[in-house]
């Protein structure tokens, strides 16, 4: 449904003008709002704690509950011969976003109450006439809501860690340096929400502290990056869809970091704010890198779970069309915003620059809804009779799945 309504949102763009089912403004909004909530609230955070319940009980070697907390669970329950510096690092990745979680949503439960008894009349706490400050309201929700993006990126960066070794056929480069960006991403991401508030008239100095503290995610993350790289060097690549999708978003993640340095330093930021920079920049880490590499995990656990191969071709093919059609969309809403055209809009000015931009990106959508159709007709029918594969190494990449045979669900377990 999110997919859909993303399609439908950039049909209606594809012409100045309203024209598509006759949107208004206000059925615009709802449609990216409802678009917006659904991606994220029913695809990305219950897809990463979905592997992560999976897969966390088998990479520290105990048993979970769906209501047990994962920092119990990774602190607590993991084997005692396991400690943490040799633990897998996906299981690092969710430890830390689970950390961020307890860390940042309660301060948007709190700003939530207060902007109900706002409503209600009772208090004042953000309405300048009872002596409130609606700035105040802003610092809560990017409190919560940029270290929100960091809690989206790390579960997708721990499956990488899983995909790309086994891959490679190389262990990973530097596991140290993998755990100390983690931890930097997770502390960083709390240290850096302001940098959404640059227009709202803080001072030099304010801006000058949260500006370093955003450009501090750059070292952070290219220390996955050049683990990734590395790991790959001089490896016997297979490049077969987890693999491939798993690299794609890495280089789709290369690229929105890259825009991000722009919206960091403070001029660059007030020409881009609130514009479609924002808007491709944002969606080349969700889409472009969360959403691929997710799609590569699916790709990889699909044996496992089923005990069946899915059509390699057919995934191949998704993956050509899904990155020319997601590099299309969001690069071209980086020059989009360049040109100033404001982010939130059903409507545009009649220039030629705007419709040719704003129509290649309606064509990038398209290609986008095809390949994912095709994943999941080929998910389905591969399901149902796709070819029977060897539990242990259905890649054939000389290495085995996971130990843990009991806890596949399609093979008959003794231990019953």
């Amino acid at each position: 449904m999110g997919g859909a309504l993303a399609l439908a949102i950039r049909s209606e763009l594809f012409l100045p003008g309203a024209h598509f089912l006759g949107l208004g403004p206000n059925d615009f909004e709802r449609f990216f709002t409802v678009h917006g909530t659904t991606m994220l609230l029913l695809w990305v955070i219950p897809f990463g704690a979905g592997v992560g319940n999976y897969l966390i009980p088998i990479l520290v070697i105990s048993s979970i509950l769906g209501s047990v907390n994962f920092v119990v669970t990774i602190l607590r329950m993991k084997h005692p011969d396991l400690p943490l510096m040799k633990m897998s690092l996906f299981a690092w990745g969710i430890l830390i976003q689970s950390f961020m979680i307890i860390v940042a949503m309660p301060t948007f439960s709190a700003s939530m109450i207060m902007m109900y008894t706002d409503r209600l009349g009772v208090s004042g706490f953000f309405n300048p006439a009872m002596g409130g400050d609606p700035i105040a309201y802003q610092h809560l929700f990017w409190f919560t809501f940029h270290p929100e993006v960091y809690i989206f990126l790390l579960p997708a960066i721990g499956m990488a860690y899983e995909i790309i070794p086994k891959f490679a056929r190389k262990p990973i480069f530097s596991y140290q340096s993998g755990v100390t960006a983690f931890v930097m991403l997770g502390t960083i991401g709390f240290a850096s929400w302001a940098h959404h508030m640059f227009a709202t008239g803080m001072s030099f100095t304010e801006k000058t502290v949260f500006m370093i503290g955003t450009l501090a995610a750059v070292p952070a993350s290219a220390m996955h990056v050049f683990n990734f790289v590395a790991t790959m060097w001089g490896g016997r690549i297979k490049f077969a869809a987890p693999m491939l999708f798993t690299v794609g978003g890495i280089m789709l993640f290369y690229a929105a970091g890259a825009g991000g340095v722009v919206n960091t330093a403070i001029p660059l930021d007030f020409l881009t704010h609130d514009s479609y920079f924002v808007v491709g920049h944002f969606h080349l880490f969700m889409m472009g890198t969360v959403s691929m590499i997710f799609t590569g995990v699916i790709y990889y656990l699909f044996p496992l779970i089923t005990g069946r191969m899915y059509n390699e071709r057919a995934a191949q093919v998704q993956f050509i069309v899904a990155l020319i059609g997601i590099s299309l969309v969001f690069s071209v809403q980086h020059l989009l915003g360049l040109y100033g055209e404001p982010r939130r809009t059903y409507d545009y000015p009649p220039l030629p620059q705007f419709i040719i931009m704003n129509q290649i990106a309606t064509i990038g959508a398209w290609m986008i809804g095809p390949a994912y159709g095709l994943m999941l007709i080929n998910l389905i029918k591969s399901a149902i009779n796709g070819k029977p594969v060897e539990d242990r190494d259905p890649f054939a990449v000389g290495e085995q799945y996971y130990d843990y045979r009991r806890r596949e669900p399609h093979v008959e377990s003794s231990y019953r």
